[in-house]
């Protein structure tokens, strides 16, 4: 009603002005937000697929430890009390120092450590012999199939003829219960 009576360049200015006001409140409220928002979805979109990345690693390195763990846990599920596996162990060890030709001077039962849903069994080693013999006698104790393992090891050389080393070891072995 009022534009009926306006002028026709009246009605033009009119007319654009409109037009200018809606281009700035659409701007204001529709095409900012949008634009300040985009910013923020290509971060978010970097941090999901970051997030993507490390999960599928973790997920990978858990399929290995699955894995291993159904690889090792026959070895070391034996159903046998811990004094029948302290006593394997310790055949274990005697066979492997007769077979690496290594003198056992001395073996001590230690206190055993519980964890949670395994529990490990370890020992005191006093071994003499040559440094291939004492070579040899670690590398059949670490390669043995019943999960013994070296925690801990000094050698040291003695007065004796012949270069016979004296080697203190500290050994382990994990049962799953």
């Amino acid at each position: 009603m009022v534009m009926k009576h306006l002028s026709p360049r009246e009605r033009a200015i009119a007319f654009a002005t409109g037009g200018l006001f809606l281009l700035a409140v659409s701007y204001r409220f529709i095409m900012e937000p949008i634009a300040r928002n985009y910013g923020s979805f290509d971060d978010q979109i970097r941090a999901k697929e970051s997030s993507i990345v490390k999960q599928k690693s973790l997920l990978a390195a858990y399929e290995g430890l699955l894995k291993e763990h159904a690889r090792i846990a026959p070895q070391a599920k034996t159903g046998q009390s811990e004094e029948e596996e302290r006593a394997q162990v310790l055949s274990d060890i005697e066979r492997i120092s007769e077979a690496s030709a290594c003198f056992i001077a001395n073996i001590k039962p230690r206190e055993s450590r519980q964890m949670g849903s395994y529990s490990e069994i370890m020992f005191e080693v006093i071994a003499e012999g040559s440094m291939a013999e004492l070579s040899r006698f670690f590398y059949e104790l670490e390669t043995s199939n019943n999960l013994i393992r070296i925690k801990h090891f000094t050698i040291a050389s003695q007065a004796l003829p012949g270069s016979r080393l004296k080697c203190s070891l500290i050994i382990g072995k994990v049962i799953i219960q």
